[in-house]
């Protein structure tokens, strides 16, 4: 958003909105479709709000722009209202309503916000800010970002956790903050934006990093965590650095399996969301320390979307973190530049086998409303059979041609 705003400028570019419309372009021609980001809790000086019931129109002019630009370019926006670990975040809202007093440096408060969960005053404070949002009309295009389909989905918060909290802190905040936004907008996905930890007590909890449990004392459990109605795909982050793994493969092998495990019983696709490899800038470094984890993570999508079945309640999709559009820093870290073999020889590889696998077809098990025979009794139900007004029932076998047509 500093850049949609013209506060910053990356070398090269006329101007941040340049940038931008740089940035979307190269995107889309790299078969790249969903961008991730958080309206709170990164470091960026522009803020969409100036106090809980003033948002800033500075702020949201920029988002305004993003959204009208990525509709331009294809791509679309998944929009994370919050983070914990950055002091525009969780920590700003928890000092807005009393419970706070706490920076991004105190890691044991951020990672425990048990007071901000469960006071009702602080999440009706959240919840107007989440109102705010998706009730924003765009100044550019006048879509009201309910109704605007550049916005892939509404994610709640991003990496939330509840140290050593019972599991039904998290979820019940969770599940309260998604009945919210899909009483404001039916027409969006909504997710958690959690990391996918198990809990404690789960009997998943094996699949947890590290041998001290502390994955599963975060308060998260990852099927509660997604059983709402409201929550439409599951989400799962991987840092085989920061988490410590041991053998890497080996522990995404199980951590994705897992997962995918539960979202068959939740009916669900999973989306790994997150995920990295440390590296230096070189390209020996790279091939030798990063490639064999994208590949590794992106051989898994590719099995699933070739394979079908399932009922898409597996590992949909992957999302590399991260790739800012300019050159990163001389540094050890998980940023991307596109020259790097990680993104040559597999991350363009595999948007366009994507691309070519989803060009047309359907989502499994959703049938193109202009593919549905028209009747002239109205069609009032459907599961499993098309039950019509008045005393006909037409069975249907789901693909396209009706088994039996009977009174």
């Amino acid at each position: 958003m500093e850049h949609a705003s013209n506060r910053s400028t990356p070398p090269g570019f006329p101007s941040g909105k340049e940038f931008i419309k740089s940035l979307f372009a190269r995107a889309a021609s790299m078969h790249m479709t969903v961008f991730r980001f958080f309206l709170t809790g990164d470091d960026s000086t522009i803020h969409l709000l100036n106090n809980p019931s003033s948002p800033s129109e500075e702020g949201y002019s920029a988002l305004d722009f993003l959204l009208d630009e990525a509709s331009k370019a294809g791509i679309k926006l998944s929009l994370v209202f919050t983070s914990p670990w950055k002091n525009t975040g969780v920590p700003k809202f928890a000092n807005w309503c009393g419970t706070g007093g706490y920076t991004e440096n105190d890691l044991d408060r951020v990672q425990r916000p048990y007071d901000w969960l469960m006071s009702s005053s602080c999440r009706d404070q959240f919840k107007s800010f989440i109102s705010m949002t998706v009730n924003r009309r765009n100044r550019i295009n006048n879509k009201k970002y309910s109704e605007d389909d550049a916005i892939f989905s509404f994610q709640i918060a991003n990496e939330l956790r509840c140290y050593d909290c019972p599991p039904e802190v998290l979820t019940n905040w969770y599940h309260d903050m998604a009945a919210h936004i899909k009483s404001l907008d039916p027409n969006h996905m909504v997710a958690t934006g959690a990391e996918g930890f198990h809990a404690g007590s789960s009997r998943y909890n094996s699949a947890n990093p590290a041998s001290n449990d502390w994955g599963g004392r975060t308060g998260q459990d990852f099927y509660s965590l997604h059983t709402s109605k409201d929550i439409d795909y599951a989400t799962s982050h991987a840092w085989v650095d920061n988490w410590s793994v041991g053998d890497e493969i080996q522990f995404l092998n199980n951590w994705i399996s897992t997962h995918e495990s539960i979202c068959q019983a939740l009916g669900k696709p999973l989306v790994l969301e997150e995920f990295g490899k440390e590296s230096y800038p070189n390209a020996s470094e790279i091939q030798q320390r990063r490639d064999p984890i994208f590949d590794f993570v992106f051989s898994q999508v590719d099995q699933r979307v070739a394979r079908g079945g399932g009922g898409g309640n597996d590992l949909r999709a992957a999302m590399v973190w991260e790739w800012s559009g300019y050159e990163r820093p001389n540094m050890l870290g998980n940023w991307l530049d596109e020259g790097d073999t990680t993104f040559t020889n597999i991350i363009i590889p595999h948007g366009a086998r994507l691309k070519s696998v989803a060009a047309g077809a359907p989502v499994a098990g959703c049938v193109p409303t202009s593919s549905l025979p028209t009747f002239t009794n109205q069609v009032i139900a459907f599961n499993g059979t098309i039950e019509a007004a008045g005393n006909r029932k037409l069975l249907w076998n789901g693909v396209g041609d009706f088994l039996n047509d009977h009174a």
